[in-house]
């Protein structure tokens, strides 16, 4: 019997029809599942065809042609381990798109966490502040460069077996990525200063409404530094109010905090809790938002790195008392006060990014990078870098 169509409908009589029909509506099935596919994929994908990590359980990056559209291959850079929380170091992703969307100079590279990529990385990257950075890989071969990244203080770093760097593993170092100035990278604690595009006005203050002299915030009461102590004696001579774990005062950081401090006091003290090489914090940064007065204690290069004339630094006074002497005769004196502000007109501060690192290291890897080898990093990084014979010459001299 054949089908045959009658009002739009298929009939016994007309076979023809019908597979058409069939065929038609087949075609059109495959389209979809077809279209719904291709969008589901460039949704699990980043820009440069990488997944993102947050759409699927592995966290990892399978370049499967490590070429970018220009032609220049991608660089591999591996995480041995995060940066404390942060798994991406300051970019937004894994792949290349965080280095795409940091608008780094050179961003031919891809970032991944799959340590299971340790055998075609061209950089692994461990940060030695982590415990989850034992064990150590060893290098898959003479081209690949192991990066020590670290932006803590030397007292913080080894002080327990979570945190040692094993004898075999302390030779494995190729580049450094610290706060110091001999470091292969350099990302500073302190913020860079940049010109301003126009003039600006040199901020309006009144020492008459600021009824305070000095203000400190801390949370840690005993350091390698012993800036407690410093600040005690200068308590002796100078009125000095401490706020957070180590005082009687509370005030949670923030700006209502800042805007407080501006209206109140004078000077703010800018303290690290280690006297090291080129070691500073967001103290400084945070000081030097505000409009007032920085006194700094530490072992950076101040003069070097911050604006001239823009802070006092307690290692230019022989003693606490000499330095409680010199702020009081700022404190009455507007003029002078208001000097410590004259680079606003010029310059402003801006934070260097973490991110800036992995864009820095980025271009080195495409650039002939000299197979440099650490023979102990954690000899380089400790011997000579802290230096607390100020404190310790004051305090025999009963002046601490």
């Amino acid at each position: 019997m054949r089908w045959y169509k009658e009002d739009s409908v298929c009939y016994k009589g007309n076979y023809g029809c019908c597979r058409l029909r069939f065929n038609l509506f087949l075609v059109i099935v495959i389209i979809v599942i077809s279209v719904g596919r291709f969008y589901h994929r460039r949704r699990l994908e980043n820009i440069d065809g990488s997944y993102d990590k947050s759409q699927i359980n592995v966290e990892t990056i399978d370049v499967v042609n490590r070429e970018s559209r220009s032609g220049i291959r991608l660089k591999e850079i591996l995480l041995w381990t995060s940066f404390y929380k942060d798994r991406y170091y300051g970019l937004s992703k894994y792949g290349r798109s965080g280095f795409i969307e940091r608008k780094c100079p050179i961003n031919t590279c891809t970032l991944t966490n799959d340590r299971r990529k340790l055998t075609t990385a061209d950089a692994v990257v461990v940060h030695a502040r982590n415990p989850d950075m034992k064990p150590l890989p060893k290098r898959q071969n003479q081209k690949q460069i192991f990066v020590f990244f670290l932006h803590e203080a030397p007292p913080a770093c080894f002080w327990n077996d979570r945190y040692t760097i094993p004898d075999d593993d302390k030779s494995s170092f190729n580049l450094t990525i610290t706060y110091r100035y001999d470091s292969d990278i350099v990302r500073p604690g302190i913020g860079k200063l940049v010109k301003n595009d126009f003039p600006a006005n040199i901020p309006t203050i009144s020492l008459k409404e600021r009824t305070r002299s000095v203000v400190w915030v801390t949370s840690h009461c005993s350091t390698p530094g012993k800036r407690e102590l410093y600040i005690q004696a200068l308590s002796r001579y100078i009125d000095v109010d401490i706020y957070g774990k180590c005082g009687y005062l509370n005030c949670s950081y923030g700006d209502p905090c800042n805007k407080a401090f501006d209206k109140k006091y004078k000077f703010f003290i800018a303290a690290e809790n280690a006297v090291c090489k080129d070691y500073v914090t967001e103290k400084v940064n945070k000081a030097l938002s505000m409009n007032i007065v920085p006194i700094v204690y530490g072992g950076l290069n101040y003069k070097r790195y911050m604006p001239p004339n823009s802070y006092v630094d307690v290692m230019d006074f022989a003693s606490p008392r000499e330095l409680a002497s010199y702020l009081k005769q700022v404190a009455v004196d507007e003029w002078k006060y208001r000097e410590f502000f004259t680079w606003k007109a010029s310059y402003h501060q801006v934070n260097v990014p973490i991110a800036s690192t992995m864009c820095k290291l980025c271009e080195k890897l495409h650039n002939p990078i000299y197979h440099k080898l650490y023979p102990d990093i954690v000899q380089w990084w400790t011997e000579n870098s802290c230096n607390n014979a100020f404190i310790t010459n004051l305090f025999f001299r009963g002046l601490v």
